[in-house]
């Protein structure tokens, strides 16, 4: 089932292509909203917002520029992209009020985008 769905995904890049900008845009819009106070606490949502956004957007990213059969440069190339935007979505919060840049948020990008590399090969494989 999960599989037919991936497959459908790929056969559809129009609808990957536009769910990956609304994931860009929902990136853009959160990393935008000020902070609410100067501790430097460890939320768990948190955790889990960065894991999942980024674990979507590498997801959808290697649904969109993969072709039929994917090869380690893409793959090389969206971990790329990813580290990229997770850098930059940590420097441009330094701007927000009451927000500052972590690098603990960039490794909990980085795995989700990875998580989301070796799901995506999974996935992909050709079923014997």
């Amino acid at each position: 089932m999960i599989r037919k769905i991936f497959y459908w995904f790929k056969e559809n890049q129009t609808i990957s292509v536009f769910i990956l900008l609304i994931i860009i845009g929902i990136i853009g819009y959160c990393s935008s909203i000020p902070g609410t106070s100067l501790g430097l606490s460890i939320n768990y949502m948190d955790v889990v917002y960065h894991f999942a956004i980024f674990s979507a957007f590498t997801f959808f990213l290697l649904l969109t520029i993969s072709e039929k059969e994917t090869d380690s440069k893409e793959i090389l190339f969206v971990i790329g992209i990813l580290l990229i935007t997770a850098i930059l979505d940590e420097i441009h919060q330094i701007i927000i009020p009451l927000r500052d840049a972590n690098i603990k948020d960039v490794l909990t990008d980085f795995l989700g985008g990875i998580f989301a590399v070796l799901l995506f090969i999974g996935l992909n494989k050709k079923q014997k």
